[in-house]
């Protein structure tokens, strides 16, 4: 295997949220972590802002003035710009059947603002999002790695079969190389370093 460092980037957060205290909670603590946030208080302003802005995730409350975070949801699933964003919903309301919705129409993942801190959704973040957000300041965390897994190694044709690759590390998609991604858990405590790893295709970004 052949690990190289990936360039970081500053990833655009979308924060579609109608109350001033979380809106500004969670900007504070993204800024910090040295992402570009964009702010949105109303559903319609929150669907122009995704559309105009392409962020590259959204933060999505449910109870929004004019236009509710499901109808937001569907509007950006149904546009080819933004059918792949990453989308979070944050809601207070725990309900089932809003929860249910929410992951059909294509949310990535439904967080309760109440049993979550802004840490844990800057770790969520980081989960979805293939690059660091930390730019050339990445000294105090791992770096984000991209690892080549070459198929004369050992366990490389078992490990293809195990995450059921039609090829030896080849994307079902697009037939091109997948690579597996290390991605920095900066919740972890203690010595030596914890990464998230997922395997992601160099040409059309899928992730399996």
């Amino acid at each position: 295997m052949n690990p190289k460092i990936e360039n970081s980037k500053r990833s655009s957060i979308l924060i579609i949220e109608d109350h001033p205290m979380t809106l500004d909670l969670f900007r504070t603590k993204l800024e910090m972590e040295n992402y570009n946030v964009e702010l949105a208080s109303d559903g319609m302003i929150g669907l122009e802002k995704a559309l105009t802005t392409n962020p590259d995730l959204v933060l999505l409350d449910l109870m929004l003035p004019r236009l509710s975070g499901l109808e937001i949801l569907g509007e950006l699933r149904k546009n080819p710009k933004t059918i792949k964003t990453p989308i979070v919903i944050l809601s207070n309301w725990e309900d089932e059947e809003d929860i249910k919705k929410g992951l059909e129409l294509g949310a990535n993942d439904f967080l309760l603002k109440s049993h979550i801190t802004p840490k844990e959704v800057v770790r969520k973040i980081k989960q979805l999002l293939p690059t660091s957000s930390a730019g050339d300041e990445v000294l105090s965390i791992p770096a984000h790695y991209h690892v080549n897994i070459q198929t004369t190694e050992a366990d490389a044709s078992q490990l293809a079969k195990d995450f059921e690759f039609n090829d030896v590390f080849s994307c079902p998609k697009c037939s091109n190389t997948i690579t597996l991604d290390l991605l920095p858990d900066d919740a972890f405590i203690g010595r030596g370093h914890r990464f998230f790893a997922r395997f992601v295709c160099s040409n059309c970004s899928e992730v399996f």
